[in-house]
């Protein structure tokens, strides 16, 4: 499970003699490094009623930390002024395995933290509660803000997340609600997309999506957006469909096939043609397995063509009883 920390100001901090902005709650088992680094990221978000959220990547104690934060403002602190607050989990290599894309995550934990008005204290052991989500492919969420949900590929580029920003988002959850769309096309790479969902609190610096329009980078603006043509590869039709195949007959497919598919009654004459067809290779096939006559036999005088028969056409009707049976 993931090691929390959470950083507000407060009179008295969790180190002793500690007080002002610093950290409140931790977990004791995360290591020195990563909490001062953690703590070094300070309280960015100024605007009460709102948050931004960020996922970094950290080096600490040996090891890489992928760390999801949530930055809010409100309230007061013990010196009457606005206060701000900052909620930080960071999770190892081996934990984000197991678990969804980070935005959605972000989305659905109820356990983020607004407000601290409690004395310092050292976590316990914490549970991820995630609150019901919703399948992420294909893309619904690209497809109602976009017109397509093909266009969550946009923020792809092969296997690997591309850096991009997005403009025009309504709220902070639309932005991660896309976001999550976008990281689910790379499976188990999920997490390498680092983001933001507003550079100008955060920076853009570290992050490869961004919320917000951030010079030099492509910016997908969402309000025009719909107007824009999909991607069309295999990210995009994953993205749209659920799949990233072509729907395309196969070579070996006869021409007929999809009229018959729309038409039942086609579809029925095509199989009894399909069964007779069956039966008379395989009688065929039996003819040229029979030993060929020897040099004092009289050799067998060739036939014409003939008409199924009856055992064959009963033959026909039960491949035709099986298929209604599928």
């Amino acid at each position: 499970m993931p090691l929390a920390l959470v950083f507000t100001s407060a009179p008295q901090g969790l180190s002793p003699g500690r007080s002002g902005f610093c950290t409140v709650a931790r977990h004791a088992e995360m290591p020195e490094r990563l909490a001062a680094l953690l703590e070094g990221l300070g309280t960015p978000h100024a605007v009460a009623g709102t948050a931004t959220l960020t996922l970094r990547r950290m080096e600490a104690a040996g090891k890489t930390w992928h760390v999801l934060s949530r930055f809010t403002a409100g309230g007061l602190d013990y010196t009457r002024r606005d206060n701000r607050l900052a909620h930080h989990l960071a999770f190892t290599d081996q934990e984000i395995a197991s678990l969804p894309p980070p935005a959605d995550l972000a989305l659905r934990w109820q356990g983020w933290i607004s407000e601290w008005n409690e004395p310092p204290r050292w976590l316990d052991t914490m549970r991820l509660q995630l609150a019901t989500g919703h399948p992420l492919i294909p893309c619904a969420g690209w497809r109602r803000a976009t017109g397509s949900g093909a266009k969550a590929a946009w923020l792809i580029a092969g296997e690997s997340a591309a850096p991009a920003s997005l403009a025009g988002a309504p709220d902070t959850a639309a932005i991660l609600g896309l976001l999550a769309e976008s990281a689910a096309l790379l499976g188990r790479a999920a997490w390498s997309a680092t983001f933001t969902t507003d550079a100008e609190v955060s920076g853009p610096e570290g992050f490869t999506w961004c919320g917000g329009e951030v010079a030099g980078r492509q910016c997908i603006d969402l309000s025009k957006a719909g107007a824009e043509p999909p991607p069309d590869n295999e990210k995009a039709r994953l993205a749209a469909f659920g799949v990233a195949t072509r729907n395309a007959p196969t070579a070996q497919s006869p021409a007929v096939m999809p009229a018959a598919a729309s038409n039942p009654a086609g579809a029925r004459w095509a199989w009894i043609v399909a069964g007779i067809a069956a039966v008379a290779a395989g009688a065929a096939l039996l003819t040229l397995r029979r030993p060929q006559p020897t040099a004092t036999q009289a050799p067998v005088a060739a036939s014409a063509p003939r008409a199924p028969t009856p055992s064959e056409m009963a033959a026909a009707a039960a491949l035709l009883r099986a298929n209604d049976a599928l």
